[in-house]
C-alpha cells in the first residue's frame, strides 16, 4: 500500500510560501457561496458565477479550471478526479484520473493540484478562475502546513510562486459551486469524473484521510455492536427515538447523540443524564443502591420508579407515552425542573 499523505515539515510561515515578500495570499482569492435560505445572496453568486465564466470566454489571458471529483460508495473502486482548462471558450485541455483510496475532499484537493499546476504553464495566462464545489479542498490546496496530502499543497505552491511572482497582475480566484445547480461546465466536469471507474486492485494510493476514516469506522461500529449488549450499554439504559421515530444511534460527531441535545446546561444536562442511565434518587434505585431509604412515591404509588415518573405520576406534568422521543422526553424535563433531581446535590448540579 502507498500512503497519499507524505508530509513535509516547513518552516516558511503560511500564506509566505506562495509568494515570496508578498503580504499574505491578497492574489489567491476565495468566492464562497452563501446558504440557499439566503436566497437574494445565493442568487447574485450565481449571477457572478455566470459573469465571471462570460468574462473569461471573451478573454484569452483568463484560464478557467473546472475541476470536481467522483466517488462511488458502492463497489471497490478507485477515486476519480477530473480537471478541465477552457481558455478563450474553448477546452484547452481535460484529464480524469484514478487517485486511489480518499475521501472526497482529497480527490477534489488532487483535481485542483493537477489544474493548477497544468495551467501555470500555458502561455499568456494573467489570470485563473478556479470553479469548484468544495473551497475547502481549495483552501487545502493552497495551504503547505502539516496535513494529509501536504505534497500536494507543497507541489501548487512550487507551481504558483515563480508564476505570481513573474507579474503583479496575475491573480488566482476560487469560486464555489454548488453541486446541486448543475451549473454549466461543472456539470460537465462531474459527469466527466463519473464516466471513469477503475477497481482499487493492489498498491494502490491511500490517503492519511482515508486511514483515519476507516479507523474511526471500525471503532465506531464496534461500539455499535457492544451497545447493542444489554451488558455493556445497562438495564436501566433509557431508549429514545429520533425525529424519525427510529431508536437513537451512537455518533461521535456534533456533541454526540444526546448531549447535543440538551443545549449544555451543566444542572439540566446532569438531570437528564441521571434519568437516562437510571442512576437518580427514586425508589426504584433506592430499593437496589440504598434500601433503607424511602422507595413509594409522594403521589401514593408504592414504588417510584421512571416509568411511573413519566408516564403516570400526578406530582408531575407533561406525561410521556411509548416510545418515548428525545425531543419530548427533553420537554418533560423542562416542565418539569425538579424531576429526577438530588435533593441535597452539591452546588450547580441537579
Amino acid at each position: 500500500m502507498i500512503v497519499f499523505s507524505t508530509t513535509f515539515h516547513t518552516k516558511i510561515p503560511i500564506g509566505k510560501v506562495v509568494v515570496r515578500g508578498q503580504e499574505g495570499m491578497n492574489r489567491v482569492q476565495f468566492f464562497d457561496a452563501p446558504p440557499s435560505k439566503e436566497e437574494e445572496a445565493y442568487s447574485n453568486h450565481m449571477d457572478d458565477l455566470d459573469h465571471a465564466l462570460d468574462q473569461a470566454a471573451h478573454d484569452p489571458s483568463v484560464a478557467v479550471c473546472v475541476t470536481d471529483a467522483s466517488l462511488l460508495l458502492h463497489g471497490n473502486f478507485q477515486a476519480v478526479l477530473a480537471a478541465q482548462i477552457h481558455v478563450g471558450g474553448a477546452l484547452v485541455y481535460a484529464v480524469h484520473c484514478p487517485i486511489g483510496r480518499v475521501l472526497a475532499p482529497d480527490a477534489e484537493q488532487a483535481a485542483i493540484w493537477l489544474a493548477l499546476c497544468k495551467t501555470t504553464t500555458l502561455p499568456r495566462c494573467k489570470s485563473i478562475l478556479v470553479f469548484t464545489d468544495s473551497l475547502a479542498s481549495a483552501r487545502h490546496a493552497v495551504d503547505p502546513s502539516v496535513q494529509s496530502g501536504q505534497f500536494l499543497s507543497l507541489a501548487v505552491a512550487h507551481s504558483l510562486r515563480p508564476w505570481l511572482e513573474a507579474s503583479a497582475d496575475q491573480v488566482v480566484r476560487f469560486y464555489q459551486v454548488p453541486s446541486k445547480e448543475e451549473w454549466q461546465c461543472h456539470k460537465e466536469a462531474h459527469d466527466f469524473a463519473s464516466d471513469l471507474k477503475v477497481s482499487v486492485g493492489t498498491h494502490v494510493l491511500t490517503s492519511l484521510n482515508y486511514l483515519h476514516a476507516q479507523g474511526t469506522k471500525k471503532c465506531l461500529d464496534c461500539w455499535t455492536t457492544l451497545f447493542g449488549v444489554l451488558s455493556f450499554r445497562g438495564n436501566q439504559f433509557l431508549e429514545l427515538t429520533n425525529r424519525l421515530d427510529k431508536p437513537m444511534k451512537l455518533k461521535y460527531t456534533g456533541g454526540g447523540a444526546w448531549l447535543s441535545h440538551l443545549q449544555g446546561l451543566p444542572g439540566f444536562t446532569t438531570r437528564c443524564c441521571c434519568a437516562i442511565l437510571g442512576h437518580t434518587p427514586i425508589g426504584s434505585f433506592n430499593a437496589q443502591f440504598f434500601p433503607h431509604q424511602p422507595t413509594g412515591c409522594p403521589c401514593g404509588a408504592i414504588l417510584k420508579t421512571r416509568p411511573h415518573i413519566l408516564g403516570y405520576c400526578n406530582c408531575f406534568t407533561n406525561h410521556l407515552k411509548l416510545p418515548i422521543s428525545m425531543t419530548d422526553f427533553i420537554d418533560f424535563m423542562k416542565v418539569n425542573p425538579r424531576v429526577f433531581a438530588f435533593n441535597t446535590a452539591p452546588s450547580g448540579i441537579g
